[in-house]
């Protein structure tokens, strides 16, 4: 018995830890919040989003109505903003999708992130991109970095570097064109406090 227990605990021990860093890793953190923002995990309920940590163990959306804005953050590497009337679905950790509204992503290095919209699939790596999605086609902008624009539907691709913008839509991509400041300054990537579209007048 005493060899048999000898045996099992440090099994447990070993699976408890795995579980705490699994569940750790698989956490989203919401960093600022303003007006009415939503999640939604799987199938449930939408609840109040508020500052602090949410658990991504299954699906989850993320919805900000008109008066609403958020600034999430996965792990130190990827940074998420939505702007007013945005939806954002996380299929994973390594899987989001921007479904509407005005989104930006960051990534500073370590695992690769997967991102579609309803009109285009690409991969960011490291740098930082600005998409904001309409019923009938995706803009997207890059801040930094570069990205492989993917046509779901097709072998379509065009690299977009840094300083650069594209549209996509009806199976198509426009051509590339220098950013505009709609996008391009949505967001200057500094604390909420400091950003200044985020300033109460």
């Amino acid at each position: 018995m005493k060899s048999f227990t000898a045996r099992i605990f440090p099994a447990l021990f070993i699976f408890a830890l795995l579980a705490t860093v699994s569940s750790h890793a698989a956490e989203l953190k919401a960093d600022f919040c303003r007006g009415r923002v939503y999640y939604k995990q799987g199938g449930g309920q939408p609840f109040e989003l508020n500052q602090g940590k949410i658990g991504l163990d299954q699906d989850i959306s993320i919805l900000t109505f008109v008066d609403g804005q958020c600034f999430i953050s996965n792990g130190d590497a990827r940074e998420f903003r939505l702007k007013e009337d945005s939806l954002l679905f996380f299929q994973d950790t390594g899987h989001c999708e921007v479904r509407k509204g005005l989104v930006g992503i960051r990534a500073t290095g370590g695992s690769s992130i997967q991102i579609r919209t309803p009109h285009s699939s690409f991969q960011l790596e490291k740098g930082t991109v600005v998409i904001r999605v309409f019923s009938v086609l995706t803009r997207i902008c890059v801040v930094q970095g570069s990205i492989l624009l993917k046509n779901p539907d097709c072998d379509q691709q065009a690299k977009i570097s840094a300083g650069q913008e594209i549209a996509a839509g009806n199976g198509m991509y426009s051509k590339r064109y220098q950013y505009t400041d709609e996008l391009r300054y949505t967001w200057y990537w500094v604390d909420a406090v400091k950003e200044p579209g985020l300033r109460l007048e």
